[in-house]
């Protein structure tokens, strides 16, 4: 016959007990991390969805999740803007990003060289904008935030008239 050891049951259930509140803190705390941001660019009043760029943001319980997207993206869609013009950028996140800023590109698409770069820092805020002031052509533009729990940038591709 078997004997029961009462200390060994009260180890067992305390272990128990502490494992059940630790698993359950983490699924609390992760829960409550925000979705990753979603950034779009408005030009006279109509919304463009981008394609979701490089990005660094926490993933459930599993900590962050980092992705690496190669340049120039397989972007098929395209909107016409005209020089001169505002191209505003909105921001959906939990908070204001605490940089945020633009890269506008050229690319030559058979050699896949860069032909025009220029970097915009934009005030970090949920809606900011900046003036469209590049020769005439195709751009990729990749607008990009930074926040305490990450980073995420979206790409559009735009026909500067």
């Amino acid at each position: 016959m078997r004997s029961s050891n009462p200390r060994k049951k009260l180890l067992l259930i305390l272990i128990i007990i502490i494992s059940i509140s630790i698993i359950g803190g983490l699924i609390y705390y992760y829960s409550k991390v925000p979705g990753a941001p979603i950034m779009r660019l408005k030009y006279k009043g109509e919304a463009y969805n981008g394609q979701e760029g490089s990005n660094c943001w926490p993933w459930g319980i599993l900590g962050k999740r980092c992705v690496d997207k190669s340049f120039p993206p397989n972007l098929s869609n395209s909107f016409s803007v005209t020089n001169g013009e505002i191209l505003r950028v909105e921001t959906e996140a939990h908070k204001k990003p605490i940089q945020l800023g633009a890269i506008i590109r050229a690319v030559d698409f058979n050699t896949k060289e860069l032909t025009f770069q220029k970097e915009i820092e934009l005030p970090p805020d949920f809606k900011t904008e900046f003036k469209i002031d590049f020769p005439p052509g195709q751009y990729f533009v990749t607008v990009f935030g930074q926040w305490d729990e990450g980073d995420i940038s979206y790409v559009f591709k735009i026909e500067v008239n």
